[in-house]
């Protein structure tokens, strides 16, 4: 049986092919990928810390890595990631 961390990077494995394949289908061959990023939404508690009785988990938290560490690379891409998100396309 799998780990959950096992699964986890599954799941990401799977969502990565899939991001991939939709890009092959929209450009045609896949263009080459200049940066690319992880973002992920983490619920967690602390070791020994039980959550209170209505929440799972005491503490939320986002992360994010990139490919390329400048800076400037990084906050070009979340700001152009999230205008596409709020944008009506």
């Amino acid at each position: 049986m799998p780990s959950y961390r096992e699964e986890v990077e599954a799941e990401i494995a799977k969502l990565v092919g899939a991001f991939l394949d939709s890009a092959e289908e929209h450009y045609g061959l896949l263009p080459e990928v200049d940066v690319f990023a992880i973002v992920a939404g983490f619920s967690y508690t602390h070791a020994g810390e039980e959550p209170g009785e209505e929440e799972t988990h005491s503490h939320d938290s986002v992360s994010f890595r990139f490919s390329d560490s400048k800076p400037w690379v990084q906050v070009g891409l979340l700001r152009e990631a999230l205008r596409l998100a709020e944008s009506d396309d």
